[in-house]
């Protein structure tokens, strides 16, 4: 995506977000999701040419954990990871409405013929929706960023955004 792009569709991801949590915050508290897990990925980022796949499971009615994988091409950098994912639904029904989580794993970044391991920590931010009779469907925004830490290439980011543009998933 060009870099003139990332404001508009950023504000655009944040004001998604922010109107379901301000519904919330007052005081609604959700009926839990009759599922434990939910696997999830966005399909549609493959036209910018990055993807990425998560599966989350309960721990309790507020917090999730799970793993994630991803790529990113950005700035002629590619950026492949793999990680663990923490995330907590304040409303007491995980794996749908808001969460606010937190990221982190081992980071493959490779430019032209430099290539090194990082690792990288983040955070992020979105709401899910489970659909469908028996709430199995799963539609979810979000957005995030990951800070990679020790990188020492030049012309690669240490920064990188982490964004759910419509993920499609499946809970069970």
């Amino acid at each position: 995506m060009p870099s003139t792009l990332w404001r508009p569709v950023a504000l655009v991801l944040l004001a998604l977000i922010l109107i379901p949590f301000r519904l919330e915050a007052q005081g609604v508290v959700r009926e839990p999701v009759p599922h434990s897990s939910l696997i999830s990925g966005g399909p549609l980022s493959l036209l910018n040419g990055w993807f990425h796949a998560e599966y989350e499971t309960k721990l309790s009615e507020t917090f999730t954990v799970g793993g994630r994988g991803g790529w990113l091409d950005l700035d002629d950098t590619d950026y492949t990871g793999i990680g663990a994912i923490l995330r907590y639904y304040h409303q007491g029904a995980a794996l749908t409405g808001f969460y606010v989580g937190g990221r982190g794993g081992l980071y493959s970044v490779k430019k032209g013929d430099d290539s090194q391991v990082t690792v990288g920590l983040g955070l992020d931010v979105g709401y899910g929706w489970l659909l469908g009779p028996s709430d199995a469907f799963f539609i979810g925004l979000g957005i995030g960023g990951t800070g990679l830490f020790g990188l020492d290439m030049e012309g690669a980011k240490s920064f990188i955004p982490a964004i759910r543009l419509l993920d499609i998933g499946i809970a069970f």
